[in-house]
């Protein structure tokens, strides 16, 4: 048994599962035999979705239509998984909204915060339990590039994955000594829905597949990661270096450039 499987098997759980990033992760790891469940809101990209994964791969595939932004849906999931033991959480789902703060009705940006930050750590608290109880497992956060820095325009969204990459490595420390591993990825803009849907057209676009491989790589080995040398120097050396009175003009007149 591949050694992959025998410490974070045998189900994976992957927010987001039916496209983008989501859909790599889901079938980098049927591919290694692992069964899934994934989470989405549209059930009718599940079931496609869940067809080709078992067609190709000849593996279990579970699927949960669930709105995250919703305050239950945790519980949902809960009740959906019940039985089945998830060695692996990958919380991957997320969009984000791109205008100035006080434009944007507050409904609307309460379920992006719900999305991105309360949902992933409240499923996190889920299954680590078992995790910890077992004494193996992992959890995958995708946070973001803009983690690294305040983001005008972004201003939730950034927060969010800022907040959301803090706690992961907060808790890979505390997670550690119960041989579980958790692992926040942080990349820049990929070929993924996640353009349309956030309003933004980014050009230099990374490759999602290689985002993808490469977190399956690092985890147990890294508790955070950045892909690609000119995000860790726009975001993480300039965005941290530079004083706040020339990133954050800076930042804005970028997200005004990609803002459709």
């Amino acid at each position: 048994m591949d050694d992959f499987l025998k410490k974070y098997g045998p189900w994976a759980i992957i927010t987001g599962g039916t496209s983008g990033t989501g859909y790599l992760f889901a079938q980098k790891l049927a591919d290694k035999g692992m069964s899934l469940v994934l989470v989405a809101r549209g059930e009718e990209a599940l079931l496609q979705t869940q067809k080709k994964l078992i067609d190709q791969y000849q593996v279990q595939v579970k699927t949960i239509a669930v709105d995250l932004s919703n305050q239950n849906s945790v519980q949902q999931i809960r009740k959906e998984i019940e039985g089945l033991e998830i060695g692996l959480l990958i919380n991957n789902a997320g969009y984000s909204i791109t205008e100035e703060f006080h434009r944007e009705n507050w409904e609307n940006q309460s379920k992006l915060l719900e999305t991105i930050f309360n949902t992933p750590i409240a499923l996190t608290h889920l299954f680590v339990q078992d995790m910890v109880k077992r004494g193996k497992g992992g959890v995958i956060f995708v946070s973001s590039s803009v983690a690294y820095t305040p983001t005008p325009l972004w201003s939730i969204y950034s927060g969010g994955k800022a907040g959301i990459l803090t706690f992961g490595e907060s808790i890979s420390q505390e997670l550690k000594k119960y041989n579980v591993d958790v692992l926040t990825v942080c990349p820049g803009p990929m070929k993924t829905k996640f353009q349309d849907r956030s309003g933004i057209s980014s050009p230099g676009l990374m490759d999602p597949d290689k985002v993808v491989s490469m977190t399956l790589r690092s985890l147990g080995r890294k508790i955070s990661l950045l892909p690609g040398f000119s995000n860790k120097m726009m975001f993480q050396f300039l965005g941290r270096l530079l004083p706040k009175k020339v990133t954050l003009p800076l930042f804005e007149t970028m997200m005004k450039k990609i803002q459709k």
